[in-house]
């Protein structure tokens, strides 16, 4: 018992030691954490009053570094520098329909206006540049976001996943982001119209909505204002390429001011705005960049509010065109009663004496009787690039769709990842551990994460359990490739293939290099003096980080129990979502349908099937592209020549699926005979042969065609009878009759004029009557030919017959003949068979279609099949290259058949393994006339390629992806120049040739695949070459209007380059309105009342500051 005891301490202070070590470990690890440093501005927002809070936007809670990854995409470069050389760009002139200026009325959601719009104009953009749906109009629901993302409704119901705030407290992209990733949304207006009001409303209204809608990439910008001049333009650079490519970028600006003191910023005339004290002018209003002008004037600005330099962003408001509608009388009669002491003073006694012009110098436009405030340009408004706020919070979306093209989301980061860490390493590793939502099949298709700085990723996956050992996890291959490098923001990474889920639960893996000696963890976890994330709630041992990327080695710490051992630290959930599928969706072919049937299905017999009209479906698993319709020349038709009567279908076959389409095939049978023109001879003497010349028979078919026949058959016309009235004439079932006469005439006597070719036989045969001619006399002693006689005893010939016997109408004579024994005299080959080359060691031989002449004593032959089991063959030899002569044997009788052996023609594809594209040139084209459709050409080199040059020819087709595994490619574009080194391929890509040019388009890195057909006598072989990546190594040209435009990297810095003929007609074009010479004391009274008027409307709008 006291050896077990001491056994049984010993293992406790083992265990203890262990525990105690790897405590320590993990505390050491959590030191190399802390929390990241809060923006300045966040800072300040922090120590403002509630108050002060609820009436201004969130500031960025972190500075956002300048990216460092670059696009290698060439075709995504050119638009960069299509953005940087455009002077003047708006949205407005590409997807007008799609910029409808709405208004927010009195509620606080422009936040929510602004964020839309970047995803309505992301779609409509995206189908203009691909040619799709380019009547659609996107308009999403403002209304459902403001109250999916807050927390209170009606009886005390609770949004689960709302922030903690309540409807009409104003809100950012923040919230915004985390409701268009979720799962929450976008819904269409339809469901959830907008109304003037935030009331508290019945949670249900915002439940059960179908979400239409899926964000996959999001970006956040540098404030630029915080940089230097290079950094500067290089930043705005890229919000101009975004917005070009993209659409557009929510921002941040301070709405309005109280007064028109020196320091306001807004030139209502012009929509002009500049606001230059941050502290004045506090952020309070989002909005929507759709555009730019580099030399917007700085004269459109306000007299006190100026900028240094030409430049502004084209802004969409969400202020509606015009607002403040009042009847001119009622307007003058609030002024009136609301200032009545200030208006007796300037000698206005009633609110009639008040003049126009003063209203006029207040802002408001009067028309028909009515005054109204125009807001900016019809809605449209300007602001300076030198704003203070406009740059502090830019947000855009990359990439969306207008499908959800996922089944199940699992997440536990609902909310937006408000808090940040900082990790001093360049690696690290994220993981969270899910339960399947479902017994049924899923497949994991995408996962996403927020990235606060540039991440290079890898992501693994446990299809069958939690374990996170290196062993259980699969590398997952991205459709950019094994990596994936990205920016600031919420970023989707796809996979190339589906990976089936195979267990109740499954981890996933994120591995994350960063740019830099350390690296910002995102968390979503609540924020020490901002309520909104006070819902927040963290999983317990689901999500976990690992500092380094040695996935043997790494120790995993439990984000939720982050404090439990640094309590400078903050728990929280990962980014991590996980995206899957209940149906396989790797993008391989599932069936052919037949959408449309052809026009043609019923036909007659021998006509070739007619496939005009018909419309053949490709099926997909596939969540974006599900169906596709196939080229008429991408299918084939088998059994479709010469129908066949009966036939019931053709099949169409395309790769490895078939379908059949129904037809009918009937005999294209006579209907009717016709005698166009009687024969020329009509009377007869009996025993004559009807005579058809100058007979013309036309038939009539069942589908309505004539042909005019001689292949007819007479019957009765041999030798007429007396008296015989007709003869028949019979074609294809039917027949006609003949009318002729035909006058008796007795016969006297038979006799053979001449005789048969053949007198001579061969015991067994039959007599041959070729040749012979009987003539018979007649009573009136003239002759004719006898052709219906018979003849007896001239089957199968007996030895020693002298003769046969011929009889016609009771009337006979005789032909001498003589028979002998046949005896064969020799053989030989009178055709050879089809096959006489067969390839060394791989076929047999084959003597179809070869024929056998046999030769006999009587100087006859006969003829049968090589094929023909009374025929012997030896001596064939496939071993050995050359001639080989093969004995063939009929009885006692050889001849000899030559054949050659010949090595195989094999077609062999070259080596691509190794295979690099160079791009040459790159000439990007656009247009100011957004109905013609921009393109690129570009010169690429495939080099370091071996080609086979034993082929008798290969041809050579591309394709461009941005996915680095593609396995279905099916619009391959064929390279018509001819190749004559044996390194390289050298071509043009043409945009134009391409299907898939939009999705390439936006690619961060774009592949392209190679496909050889080799061919060699008969045979053929197929390669596709692996994904090669096209590296943008040229700079490449840009071309407007076919005019070439010089890359002038323009920010703001000059405000010069070249002025883009795409201009916007909605941009104000008019100087501020000179005052004039006015009475010094009327100027002051204006000035002052205008202030009030201001105040009061600024006071009554206090809705429109958010």
């Amino acid at each position: 018992m006291k050896k077990q005891n001491k056994s049984l301490i010993i293992l406790l202070l083992v265990l203890i030691l262990i525990s105690i070590s790897s405590q320590k470990i993990y505390a050491s690890n959590t030191n190399l954490f802390q929390k990241t440093e809060y923006s300045e501005e966040f800072k300040k927002w922090l120590e403002l009053s509630d108050e002060e809070k609820e009436n201004s936007i969130i500031p960025r809670m972190y500075e956002i570094e300048n990216t460092k990854s670059v696009s290698k995409n060439p075709l995504n470069i050119a638009r960069m520098l299509k953005a940087s050389n455009s002077t003047r760009y708006s949205l407005k002139n590409i997807i007008p329909a799609n910029l409808a200026i709405k208004n927010q009325q009195q509620t606080n959601s422009c936040w929510a206006f602004a964020a839309l719009s970047s995803l309505e104009t992301n779609l409509a953009l995206s189908n203009y540049k691909s040619g799709n749906n380019l009547s659609k109009i996107y308009d999403f629901s403002e209304r459902h976001m403001e109250y999916a993302t807050s927390k209170t409704f009606n009886n005390n119901a609770e949004n689960k996943i709302g922030y903690n705030r309540k409807v009409g407290s104003g809100g950012s992209f923040l919230f915004a982001s985390s409701y268009l990733t979720n799962g929450s949304g976008a819904i269409s207006e339809s469901e959830m119209p907008f109304e003037n009001n935030e009331d508290t409303i019945d949670i249900s209204q915002i439940q059960n909505k179908t979400v239409s809608s899926q964000v996959y990439d999001t970006v956040a910008f540098p404030d630029y204002s915080k940089e230097n001049d290079e950094n500067k333009a290089k930043i705005m650079n890229q919000i101009k390429q975004h917005i070009q490519n993209y659409g557009s970028v929510q921002a941040s600006i301070h709405g309005n001011s109280s007064s028109l003191s020196a320091y306001n910023c807004y030139n209502n005339d012009t929509g002009a705005k500049f606001c230059k004290n941050s502290i004045m002018h506090k952020i309070d209003h989002a909005v929507s960049i759709i555009g730019w002008d580099d030399n917007y004037s700085i004269d459109n600005f306000s007299e006190n509010a100026k900028p240094t330099s030409n430049g502004a962003w084209i802004v969409r408001n969400s202020w509606g065109e015009k607002a403040e509608n009042w009847k001119l009388s009622e307007l003058k009669e609030e002024i009136f009663n609301t200032y009545k002491q200030q208006c007796i003073s300037r000698g206005w006694n009633s609110a009639e004496e008040i003049p126009d012009e003063f209203i006029k110098q207040a802002g408001y436009t009067i028309e028909n009787g009515n005054a109204y405030i125009k807001y900016g340009d019809n809605g449209i408004i300007y602001i300076s690039y030198e704003d203070v706020n406009v740059s502090k919070e830019m947000f855009g979306i990359i990439k969306a769709t207008d499908t959800v093209n996922y089944d199940c989301i699992y997440q536990y980061d609902e909310y937006f990842p408000a808090m940040q860490l900082t990790l001093n390493n360049p690696s690290m590793m994220l993981s969270n551990i899910f339960n399947k939502k479902s017994s049924g099949t899923e497949y994991l298709t995408q996962i996403s994460l927020y990235a606060p700085e540039t991440y290079t990723c890898k992501v693994y996956v446990n299809p069958n359990g939690t374990s996170r050992a290196k062993n259980d996890l699969q590398l997952v291959t991205l459709k950019a490739g094994e990596s994936e490098t990205v920016n600031a923001g919420y970023h989707t990474l796809e996979f190339s293939k589906p990976i089936e889920i195979k267990a109740n639960s499954f981890a996933v893996v994120v591995e994350i290099q960063g740019s830099k000696n350390s690296l910002k963890l995102p968390l979503e976890s609540k924020v020490s003096g901002v309520s909104a994330w006070d819902s927040v709630t963290v999983e317990n041992g689901k999500c976990f980080v690992a500092i380094g990327n040695d996935l043997e080695k790494c120790e995993w710490i439990d984000l939720s129990k982050m404090t439990e051992q640094n309590s400078s630290l903050v728990n929280g959930d990962s980014t991590i979502k996980a995206f899957t599928t209940t149906e396989l969706i790797d993008e391989s072919l599932k069936s052919i349908e037949i959408a449309t049937p052809p026009t043609k299905t019923s036909y007659f017999e021998g006509e070739n099937f007619d496939k005009t009209g018909m419309v053949v479906k490709a099926n997909y698993n596939s969540k974006t592209n599900p169906s596709t319709i196939l080229d008429g020349s991408s299918y084939n038709i088998t059994n479709g020549t010469n129908l066949k009567e009966g036939q019931t279908s053709v099949t169409i076959t395309y790769k490895d699926k078939s379908v059949n389409q129904k037809i009918t095939v009937e005999k294209n049978s006579v209907v009717g005979l016709k005698i166009k023109t009687p024969p020329t001879k009509t009377s007869y003497f009996e025993g004559q042969k009807f005579d058809k010349t100058g007979m013309v028979v036309e038939a009539t078919y069942k589908d309505g065609t004539t042909k005019e026949i001689s292949d007819y058959t007479i019957i009765d016309g041999n030798t007429l009878k007396a008296n015989q009235k007709q003869v028949t004439i019979s074609y294809g079932e039917k027949t006609i009759t003949q009318d002729i006469t035909v006058t008796p005439n007795a016969l006297t006597e038979i006799k053979v004029t001449k005789a048969p070719n053949k007198t001579k036989y061969i015991v067994g045969q039959d007599f041959d009557k070729t040749g012979m001619v009987i003539t018979g006399t007649y009573q009136d002693k003239s002759t004719q030919e006898i052709l219906d006689y018979t003849i007896e005893n001239g089957k199968n010939l007996t030895k020693g017959q002298t003769s046969i016997t011929i009889k016609y109408e009771e009337k006979t004579t005789t032909q001498s003949i003589t028979v002998e024994e046949k005896t064969i005299t020799g053989i030989s080959i009178s055709k050879a068979p089809s096959k006489t080359q067969y390839i060394q060691n791989k076929e047999s031989l084959d003597l179809t279609g070869g024929i056998l002449k046999i030769k006999y004593n009587d100087n006859t032959s006969e003829e049968i099949e090589l094929t023909s089991e009374k025929i012997k063959n030896s001596g064939f030899d496939n071993k050995k290259i050359g001639k080989n002569n093969i004995t063939i044997t009929y009885q006692s009788f050889t001849t000899t058949l030559e054949v050659e052996i010949i090595s195989e023609q094999v077609a062999e594809n070259s080596n691509l393994d190794k295979a690099i594209c160079n791009i040459n040139s790159a000439k990007f084209y656009t247009f100011s006339n957004k109905d013609i459709q921009e393109y690129a050409i570009i010169d690429v080199t495939i080099n370091e390629i071996t080609r086979n040059t034993k082929n008798d020819s290969c041809e050579y087709y591309y394709y461009l992806s941005s996915n680095q595994d593609e396995s279905n490619i099916q619009n391959w574009v064929k390279i018509n120049e001819n190749q004559t080194d044996n390194e390289k391929l050298t071509f043009t890509i043409n945009t134009k040739d391409m299907k898939n040019y939009s999705e390439i388009y936006d690619a961060q890195t774009v592949y392209i695949y190679i496909k050889e057909v080799a061919k060699k006598g008969g045979n053929q072989a197929v390669l596709m070459s692996k994904s090669i990546e096209m590296k943008a190594n040229v700079l490449g040209e840009v071309y407007l209007d076919n005019v070439k435009i010089n890359n002038s990297n323009s920010g703001n810095s000059n405000n010069s380059g070249t002025s883009n003929k795409d201009e916007d007609k909605t941009i104000a074009q008019n100087k501020l309105p000179h005052a004039g010479v006015r009475n010094i004391m009327i100027f002051v009274s204006i000035i002052l009342v205008i202030g009030i008027i201001f105040y009061a409307r600024y006071k009554n709008l206090s809705k429109y500051i958010k």
